[in-house]
This record gives structure tokens, C-alpha cells and sequence, in this order.
């Protein structure tokens, strides 16, 4: 009985462990633009979540969801039907792995004041389209769209856009940082804007290659270290390295290379 006890107390645990590996944190930073009928809802988005449950009500004590939207597959959602000059509260949480984590923090809005009309699609800044030798951490920088409150960016390896390395649905500047980008690789990226008026086109799309990978240090091949009798017009040899395309040579008659014989 002991023993069974343990085999129950570990699955126990390890069910516990695999379920908060796989509940994503309760999103934050919700933001609301509004007008006469209607609410355009967003907060940070998490790359690891598939999907947003959200809930909007006029009472945040029990919370019945009195109005949609119920679902999103990106960091926003648009709530329309609502009355005028009414104040609603909302929360959002996310689902991943047909898990659902913890509910945001409760916010509110009260309807006011009428929709803009759809922003036009951004005008892409830098990295220039074509541009060579880019970071592998670099920042992606687009114009505003007047009107605008969120843009969404797509980063992919093909022009397609089929699979992205990079889905981001709710920025509210105009830049965005990306970090653990491959070497020597092309990547494709668009941005388009939200606001209570509509999800605009996908900009232009723009390319930029990263920066290859250094080539490591060479190896000396000969004369072999400390080596003597060496003839004054001697060959020096070194095993190539894989990627290189140019080698530096330095001869000096100081280990510390103050001075240069050769620098070639």
C-alpha cells in the first residue's frame, strides 16, 4: 500500500509539473480604445500561447460574460455591440496546449466618442529591403500609420510567409527587437496596423540577410613552434578554415606584437 501511495504521489506531482509547464501566465498590459458601440481590446502578447479566451461584462463581481468576444487567435479582439456611454470591465487569458491559464488583471472602459476610419498599411524603415550583413539581433523599424493603435509583425525564412519565426499581433510602437536570428540567412518581414476601424493590408515586404558566422582562429602549420635554423626568407604555412575568405599575418620580433615585421 506504502509503495502504490508513492506511484500516485509522484504521477500527482508530475502531472502538477506538466500542467504548469504548459498553463501560460495571465497576460498583462490591457489597453482598450473605444467609441459609441464598441471597443478595440489588446494586451502583450506571449509566443507560447495558441490562442485568448476574453470576457467582457457589465459587472465585475461575478463577471458573467454578457458580451463577446469569446475568442482570438491574436493579442486583440474587437467588441461590438455595445451601449453607448456604458461602462464595461473585461479580462483575457491564454490557452496553450488546450490548457487555459490564469485570468488577467480586471480592466475597464466606458463607450464613447465614434470609430476612425482603417489605417493605411506602415511604410517599412530599416533594415533597408536587400540589406546584407544585418545582426542577428536587430531592430525592425516601421513608420507610424495615422490612426493607428497596434501593428502586428510577421518575420519568416520564406517570402510566403508559410512559417514564421517571429508572430507578434500586438505592438503598440513602431519598433520591435528580435534576438537568436540564424547566420547567413535571408529573412522576409511585413507589418500591418490596427485600429478601431479595421486591421489594415500587410505592408510592402522587406528582406534583409544576417551576418555570416567569424571563421575561427587559424592554425599555425610551419615552421613548427619554437622551431630554429630557420632560413630568412622562410614560408608560412597554416591549415585553412572553413568560411574564410582572407587571412591576416603579422611576424614581430615581440610576443606582444608591439612592433611588426610583417603585417600583411
Amino acid at each position: 500500500m506504502r509503495f502504490a501511495a508513492k506511484i500516485l504521489a509522484v504521477h500527482l506531482i508530475l502531472f502538477a509539473l506538466a500542467f504548469a509547464q504548459s498553463a501560460p501566465p495571465a497576460p498583462t498590459g490591457l489597453q482598450s480604445y473605444t467609441w459609441s458601440t464598441g471597443a478595440l481590446l489588446w494586451w502583450h502578447n506571449d509566443n507560447d500561447v495558441d490562442s485568448y479566451q476574453i470576457q467582457v461584462s457589465t459587472n465585475s463581481l461575478s463577471f458573467i460574460p454578457l458580451v463577446g468576444p469569446s475568442t482570438s487567435n491574436s493579442a486583440f479582439a474587437f467588441a461590438n455591440g455595445l451601449t453607448s456611454g456604458t461602462k464595461y470591465y473585461w479580462r483575457v487569458r491564454g490557452v496553450h496546449n488546450n490548457t487555459s491559464g490564469a485570468w488577467s488583471a480586471i480592466s475597464s472602459f466606458t463607450t464613447s466618442g465614434s470609430a476612425p476610419g482603417l489605417p493605411s498599411p506602415p511604410t517599412l524603415v530599416s533594415p533597408t529591403s536587400g540589406a546584407t550583413g544585418v545582426s542577428t539581433s536587430p531592430t525592425l523599424t516601421w513608420n507610424a500609420s495615422t490612426g493607428a493603435n497596434i501593428y502586428a509583425l510577421q518575420v519568416s525564412t520564406s517570402s510566403s510567409f508559410s512559417s514564421n519565426v517571429e508572430n507578434q499581433s500586438s505592438i503598440s510602437g513602431t519598433s520591435y527587437s528580435l534576438s537568436g536570428l540564424a547566420n547567413n540567412t535571408q529573412y522576409y518581414w511585413h507589418v500591418n496596423a490596427t485600429n478601431a476601424g479595421g486591421t489594415s493590408q500587410y505592408s510592402t515586404t522587406w528582406n534583409f540577410t544576417t551576418i555570416v558566422v567569424a571563421p575561427a582562429a587559424p592554425i599555425l602549420s610551419s615552421p613548427a613552434d619554437t622551431s630554429s635554423g630557420i632560413s630568412t626568407a622562410p614560408t608560412l604555412s597554416w591549415i585553412q578554415v572553413s568560411g574564410a575568405t582572407s587571412y591576416t599575418l603579422q611576424v614581430s620580433t615581440s610576443s606582444g606584437f608591439t612592433t611588426m615585421v610583417v603585417n600583411q
